[in-house]
């Protein structure tokens, strides 16, 4: 968590995924003030869950809603069109 802390803007977002270290550790608060930092924790589930939820998705279809596609060449111009939040949906770049 500190080297996330020090490593993030100021006035900018951590995230924590998952327990890999335990529930409880040290949590420099002076960093997380002085930086004016937003710290959040999310909970991933288990793996019996994650198999649930892609039974789930294969059994009824569910497909990702695809946005826009670019060429693997064109990359900058797809991070450019993400960036001016001209999508809805997935980006998807072709590979080959």
């Amino acid at each position: 968590l500190d080297q996330s802390m020090l490593a993030t803007r100021v006035g900018g977002h951590v995230a924590l995924l998952g327990v890999l270290a335990g529930v409880a550790g040290p949590v420099q608060t002076a960093l997380l003030f002085s930086k004016n930092l937003k710290v959040q924790g999310l909970t991933v589930g288990s793996r019996a869950m994650q198999l649930d939820l892609i039974a789930a998705i294969e059994a009824n279809g569910i497909r990702p809603v695809i946005s826009d596609t670019f060429a693997l060449p064109n990359l900058a111009d797809a991070f450019r069109h993400q960036i001016a939040n001209r999508h809805f949906g997935k980006i998807a770049v072709e590979i080959g």
